[in-house]
């Protein structure tokens, strides 16, 4: 028993660890994405103005019915009155922007939507680490995008699977329900964070089994990565396509630095050996 607590205690710091260092990596990623201009060969894509289109439209449309309301019930007769319904105009838009894109279903849907900016980005930055060029092509894609498909019934089966043991749990230790909403949200934010990590996972060619496995090692990355998107997503139109930006990026530089997934395909490369499934991390949490 006292092993185990002790066990968790080290997974709990090492997780907390990871989270400060790839809240630290979105920071830089913004500078990274300015450097390296990673969003040239965008337009190779030439379907990629299809997706945001739709994207902008699921956004638009919902977000357009706020703001009608919103201004059919406004009164700008008093200053008093029109600062407060401009008040009211951003707890609305920002109240529906979460129930559409954080709380439900549709975070999942909209990541299938962008998987095509997270394959660019996460790649993009890849090949800059490496310094090993990169030309994915539309077969690489779809490959990737029926890979998003699969990981995103796993995380929202998964996030339900886990909300329901989580209620469990706080219904029988009901003196620490208060920590119960907090609990859910980091569950929520992991299995989200985890589905944009895999683009990096899948790119040192692990089978879903075998990332689902390897990102156990990574919580900590999965849940920063997953909360500022949670964060990002329900900013109407610009949101959902800057936060995977930076997500994407964000999550790459941080796996870069603590996996070691890239030295073994480096060994592989040289030794002619498989990739294993599995790689070690030191105690620190970084690549061993």
């Amino acid at each position: 028993m006292r092993q185990r607590a002790e066990h968790l205690w080290q997974q709990t710091k090492r997780a907390g660890w990871q989270f400060l260092f790839t809240l630290n990596k979105h920071a830089e990623a913004v500078l990274f994405i300015k450097e390296h201009r990673l969003w040239s060969g965008m337009l190779r894509y030439g379907w990629l103005s299809r997706f945001l289109v739709v994207i902008g439209l699921i956004l638009g449309i919902k977000m357009l019915s706020v703001l009608i309301e919103w201004w059919q019930k406004a009164r700008f007769s008093e200053p008093e009155m029109a600062l407060s319904s401009v008040g009211q105009l951003y707890e609305n838009m920002a109240a529906e922007g979460y129930e559409l894109f954080v709380a439900g279903s549709m975070k999942y849907v909209l990541l299938i939507l962008v998987e095509v900016i997270i394959f660019h980005f996460s790649r993009r930055t890849v090949e800059i680490l490496s310094g090993v060029p990169i030309n994915p092509g539309f077969k690489e894609f779809i490959k990737a995008q029926k890979r998003m498909i699969a990981i995103v019934f796993y995380c929202y089966g998964m996030e339900i699977a886990v909300t329901v043991l989580i209620k469990v749990f706080f219904g029988i230790f009901g003196f620490v329900g208060f920590l119960q909403p907090v609990f859910i949200f980091l569950a929520h934010a992991f299995f989200l964070g985890y589905a944009v990590m895999d683009n990096y996972i899948e790119q040192f060619h692990l089978k879903i089994k075998e990332s689902i496995r390897y990102s156990r090692q990574f919580i900590g990355v999965g849940i920063c990565t997953g909360l500022i998107l949670h964060l990002l997503l329900p900013i109407p139109v610009a949101g959902p396509v800057l936060g995977s930006v930076l997500a994407a990026v964000a999550a790459t530089l941080a796996m870069w630095e603590l996996s070691d997934l890239h030295l073994r395909k480096q060994e592989e490369a040289v030794e002619g050996e498989p990739l294993p499934a599995e790689a070690g991390l030191s105690e620190e949490g970084t690549a061993g």
